[in-house]
């Protein structure tokens, strides 16, 4: 995986995700962006299984840290985490997403990487939502 994150359009992704987590107005519209691709891909009969549910629980974890109503994690997690948001909408990565298939490859790859990777900040975040009953999306 070190060679997607070490690819200069991913640390892109990265450096827009340290950029938007200082405008609160441009990270609302990536979120929108990020519910409205999924709504599209969703339509167009694209099983994903869990991939969907989790790419919209890391919206409402975003939300929620830069709300302020959830800051159990470093700044370094809720970087990657939107860093990750970035790259699935950028229609340009490594592989573009008009590419049939294969464009969305590289995005799911990214993703479910940094999923991986934040997997027990991201359940516990699930967990503080059902015993708060706050859905952030």
């Amino acid at each position: 995986m070190t060679k997607y994150t070490d690819h200069k359009k991913f640390k892109s992704a990265k450096t827009s995700a340290e950029k938007l987590l200082k405008n609160p107005s441009k990270l609302k519209t990536l979120f929108e962006n990020v519910v409205g691709k999924i709504g599209s891909i969703e339509e167009g009969k694209v099983k994903a299984g869990g991939f969907f549910a989790r790419l919209k629980t890391s919206v409402r974890f975003s939300k929620a840290y830069t709300s302020g109503q959830y800051r159990e994690l470093p700044l370094k997690t809720i970087i990657m985490l939107v860093a990750g948001l970035v790259y699935f909408i950028m229609p340009l990565d490594i592989i573009p997403d008009f590419i049939p298939i294969g464009g969305y490859l590289d995005d799911a790859t990214i993703v479910l990487w940094i999923f991986s990777k934040f997997n027990k900040e991201i359940d516990a975040f699930e967990e503080w939502e059902r015993q708060t009953a706050k859905s952030i999306l």
